[in-house]
């Protein structure tokens, strides 16, 4: 509010302005919203995810002809599975025109566990300052909100047990790193009488079941049309569709499930081979230069099933899909179906990549489907009260290529060696040997012996031994 003192002209009589005096009120409003997850057991990558206690700072500004003098502000959720437990922050004068972080006095949240990734929280911000200034807004906070450097993790549900690394998702241990495998001059060609047809496959009894979302299968059936389905699951489907879809295939795997053609004896139209490769626990299967049914356009991609003893967090087999090339991929599907067909992860469908796909298909992508859950390599350092229930040890990317994550987790404080054995027993190398707090920790590991070598492909272990117990991990090394 502006007022103005006026003053009458002695001359004329008239009335003149001598001062203008502006009186006015703050306008405060949110400007940014910053998630501070280091502490609390969190993962310290700058969200808030489901099960997770984190901080958050929110900067306030102050768009009025005021200054707000002893402004605060109060958060409430309005979902019960997000909890407030520090709600009030102070952030002192904000002078008009300016903005003040509440980096000293932030706010403290809870998401539930059970709230799915890419879930809207509706809260609200209420502001009070001194001279009876009140004013409050609606606040949009998002649990689990991905990133194209993320993951992709399997739903609608929580918790996840699937997640989808490309290559590009080199924040976390588990992406993967091409590396083509060509089997077509060793592999078994697989017959399609028809460009539809779908063809049973036994797996080898060396390679053991494939163990998919829990459930155990011997076959898999091999679709002319890029997917692959856990079990005897013969009806052909050549037209792709969005996942979950209950009118498909229980369980599919898809490659890059679309019309594709490679009928028998398909030279012109492209192959379609399995091998087992028993030394690096791997089942491949080979679309090579497959046609599409529509046009001249090829293209050329694997599935690559690994075996049981590759562990994985839950035990479930660990799925890699690589790209040589990319010429097609316009009207395909790329995901995976859990066999009740009701949670999927789809990476593309017609054109349309999810938002954690960081990048179309290219020539040399890969794309890895793992129950292994993200790691970052952070160590988090919590207290008593945040620290771990129990000794964890896990292992990723397994097999090992080039380099892989080794995250564990300490109930207690104490001293901590890690160390990778051969098959025969002998150290290979000492990883970790100093004490340590109760928490979350993690190393990384590139392969190597202790005098810099590059150690030879086969099966080793990863030992953790602490003061409250000890655990053992197979790591199998398949560097080519």
């Amino acid at each position: 509010m502006a007022c103005s003192l006026y003053c009458k002209d002695a001359l004329d009589s008239t009335w003149v302005s001598v001062v203008t005096l502006v009186v006015g009120t703050p306008v405060l409003g949110k400007q940014l919203v910053t998630v501070v997850d280091s502490a609390y057991g969190g993962n310290n990558n700058g969200r808030i995810d489901p099960n997770e206690t984190t901080d958050l700072m929110i900067r306030i500004g102050n768009t009025g002809l005021g200054h707000g003098y002893n402004s605060r502000a109060v958060l409430r959720s309005g979902d019960a599975r997000f909890t407030v437990s520090d709600s009030t922050s102070n952030y002192g004068l904000i002078r008009k025109g300016d903005s003040v972080n509440n980096a000293v006095d932030r706010f403290t949240v809870h998401a539930d566990g059970a709230i799915p990734p890419e879930t809207p929280i509706s809260c609200t911000l209420c502001y009070r300052a001194d001279g009876g200034y009140t004013k409050s807004e609606p606040v949009t906070i998002v649990v689990g909100e991905l990133r194209s450097s993320d993951p992709i993790p399997d739903g609608p549900r929580s918790p996840t047990l699937y997640y989808a690394y490309d290559d590009s998702d080199t924040l976390y241990a588990a992406h993967p790193t091409y590396d083509w495998v060509e089997v077509n001059a060793v592999g078994t060609d697989i017959t399609f009488a028809q460009n539809d047809d779908v063809v049973l496959v036994s797996l080898p009894t060396e390679f053991g079941p494939l163990k998919f979302y829990g459930q155990s299968f011997t076959q898999v059936s091999v679709s002319a049309d890029g997917w692959v389905c856990p079990g005897n699951h013969t009806t052909d489907n050549y037209s792709n569709a969005s996942l979950p879809d209950p009118a498909d295939p229980p369980g599919m795997i898809c490659a890059n499930w679309d019309d594709l053609y490679p009928v028998s004896g398909g030279g012109g139209a492209g192959y379609v081979m399995y091998y087992h490769d028993t030394a690096s626990h791997r089942f491949i299967i080979e679309y090579d230069s497959v046609r599409y049914y529509s046009g001249s356009v090829r293209d050329k991609f694997e599935v690559i099933i690994y075996d049981t003893t590759v562990a994985t967090y839950s035990g479930d087999n660990a799925i890699l899909v690589q790209y040589m090339t990319a010429n097609g991929y316009t009207s395909s599907t790329l995901g995976i179906e859990d066999p009740t067909e009701a949670v999927a992860i789809q990476a593309l469908y017609n054109g349309n990549y999810h938002k954690a796909a960081a990048q179309p298909v290219v020539p040399g992508s890969a794309i890895l489907y793992t129950t292994d859950p993200p790691t970052t390599g952070v160590s988090d350092k919590p207290g008593v009260a945040g620290a771990p229930v129990q000794l964890t040890l896990n292992v990723c990317p397994n097999p090992l290529r080039s380099r892989a994550a080794i995250a564990w987790a300490l109930p207690v404080a104490g001293r901590v060696s890690i160390r990778v054995y051969d098959a025969a027993g002998r150290v290979v190398r000492d990883l970790v040997s100093e004490n340590m707090d109760a928490g979350r920790h993690s190393a990384t590991w590139d392969g190597r012996a202790a005098d810099g070598r590059r150690i030879a492909n086969g099966v080793y272990f990863c030992n953790l031994a602490t003061a409250v117990g000890s655990r053992q991990q197979k790591i199998v090394i398949a560097k080519r």
